[in-house]
């Protein structure tokens, strides 16, 4: 947090985990870090070399609060990955408690992986 506070890129790219605040997102750093990473200029929709955003990551790892903060300052609610994942498929699989949440917000379906009840 000392680094963010004395000018280093928020934006800073590293291979195979994305920018600081994706980092932030994936390890919990929490609330407080997420939003300082935001007000420092970390740009909510940038993604990693498999095209995940803060808020899929958020989503993955269950994070409500996050993504509602992700949300609120502008991340992308249909982004989609290299695979056409959006975050609402990622709710699917990890976090359907976050499925309302999406959908209420405009969240859509891309790739969906959940199973499809087709019947006997």
């Amino acid at each position: 947090m000392m680094l963010i506070l004395r000018g280093a890129d928020v934006n800073v790219t590293v291979p195979s985990y994305g920018t600081p605040l994706h980092i932030a997102v994936s390890v919990g750093f929490g609330k407080e870090v997420v939003e300082l990473l935001i007000t420092r200029g970390a740009d909510v929709n940038a993604k990693t070399e498999y095209g995940e955003t803060p808020l899929h990551q958020a989503i993955h790892w269950g994070q409500t609060d996050t993504a509602k903060m992700l949300l609120a300052h502008g991340a992308e609610v249909n982004a989609r990955t290299k695979e056409g994942q959006t975050p609402l498929d990622f709710a699917y699989r990890r976090a359907p408690a976050l499925v309302e949440l999406l959908l209420s917000v405009g969240g859509q379906e891309g790739r969906v992986l959940r199973k499809q009840n087709t019947g006997p």
